[in-house]
């Protein structure tokens, strides 16, 4: 829990510095919808092996969640 907490500290804290130097716009301009769906395909193909394996050890809560991901993606 404590490194899910310093992970989340630092991810917001590079943003609000990208926020607020500006960076964020030229950064935006960069990633077109075609560049970033593949980099979203390739970060979620990485972490299946990981991911899926749990959802067989408790169903209750993975199936939902992978139905929800779908529906919202």
């Amino acid at each position: 829990m404590r490194g899910t907490q310093g992970t989340l500290i630092v991810a917001s804290t590079l943003q609000i510095i990208l926020g607020f130097s500006g960076l964020r716009r030229i950064v935006v301009r960069l990633l077109s919808p075609l560049s970033v769906a593949p980099l979203v395909a390739l970060v979620g193909f990485g972490l299946y092996e990981l991911g899926f394996s749990s959802v067989a050890k408790c169903v209750e809560i993975g199936l939902p969640q992978i139905i929800l991901m779908v529906a919202l993606s």
